[in-house]
């Protein structure tokens, strides 16, 4: 899993906001004018009676805006104190049988999704071409484009660009399942985009850690065996290899090996004095310096926030770094 950084706080400002009207909304269609509040109310004390003694909300919104480590340390709780999820349903745990009012907060996660706003804090972008936003933007594609992540940051392997201002080329994925957690359906930061496979693959496989949250402990590794032509995911954590398994992330990723072998290849073939030779050729030819490292095994190397955008970058990395190869 790929660190992907963070919402900006006005997007998740904006996006709560959203989704409380959203919710009182829900309320009116249903209820008579002096009974929504008293609904309102209802729903907030049931939801922080899940939650006491860990937290208390004074509004629906702070619900669709808690932090990635609010969410992991909520969910801790919960787990511990095997309030999820029994707590949200009434006999078998499937979406018809959600109690008031977790039904009204999973049934927002559609909407939210495909919800047009326009946010001017994050611009368009085609590559490294920047275009001022002008209309409303997808919430979907809005969130891809404000974590400036152009890669699946499961897979590292997929493209996740949009295709305009209402057509993503992202999933968004429950880091907490919505089934196990339907009270965090709707909130901001337990939505990552990712790409299609991932996103079916994984299911609702639980998963222990968030994208939003580095931590250095929690990446996968690649290696590269040539003698046995395969590729190898390995982490010191546990959960992270659970997780590598839910998304059969081994398996998709034995296509990749002949680009594993080539840059076994060059780096056999291109030791630094041959770099600094050719570099001098295509200078001497082009009247310009190129960066001869990107030239050989690709863009994005070495760079956490690099891997958001060029897909395999995280793999050519640990391949470099297990073969000791210097940068320049």
């Amino acid at each position: 899993m790929i660190y992907v950084g963070r919402y900006p706080e006005e997007l998740v400002k904006q996006f709560a906001e959203e989704a409380e009207k959203k919710f009182k909304n829900k309320l009116k269609r249903k209820y008579v004018a002096h009974i929504q509040s008293l609904k309102y109310q209802e729903a907030l004390d049931e939801i922080n009676r899940v939650f006491d003694p860990i937290v208390k909300i004074a509004n629906i919104q702070e619900l669709f805006r808690f932090s990635p480590e609010e969410l992991r340390e909520i969910s801790i709780f919960l787990e511990s104190k095997d309030r999820a999820p029994s707590y949200f349903y009434n006999g078998e745990a499937i979406q018809n049988n959600l109690k008031f009012p977790y039904k009204e907060i999973y049934d927002l996660y559609t909407p939210m999704s495909k919800y047009p706003l326009l946010f001017a804090g994050s611009p368009m972008s085609y590559g490294d071409i920047y275009e001022p936003v002008t209309q409303k933007i997808k919430m979907s594609v809005l969130m891809t484009l404000c974590l400036n992540l152009q890669v699946c940051p499961y897979c590292n392997r997929t493209y996740i660009n949009y295709r305009g201002y209402n057509n993503g080329g992202a999933q968004l994925d429950h880091i907490l399942s919505k089934n196990k957690y339907p009270i965090f359906a709707s909130s901001i930061n337990n939505l990552v985009p990712t790409c299609g496979t991932c996103n079916l693959t994984k299911g609702t496989s639980e998963t222990s850690f968030s994208p939003f949250i580095q931590n250095e402990g929690n990446e996968y590794h690649f290696s590269f065996d040539p003698t046995e032509n395969e590729i190898g995911i390995d982490s010191k954590n546990q959960s992270t290899i659970d997780f590598i398994e839910s998304i059969r992330l081994k398996e998709a990723y034995q296509i990749h090996r002949m680009e594993a072998a080539d840059i076994l290849k060059k780096l056999e073939i291109y030791n630094r004095s041959q770099k600094n030779e050719l570099q001098e050729v295509i200078y001497q030819a082009s009247g310009s310096t190129i960066n001869i490292e990107e030239l050989l095994f690709g863009k994005g190397l070495f760079s956490r926030e690099e891997y958001k955008r060029y897909p395999l970058a995280k793999l050519r990395t640990d391949i470099l770094r297990a073969n000791n190869f210097k940068r320049k």
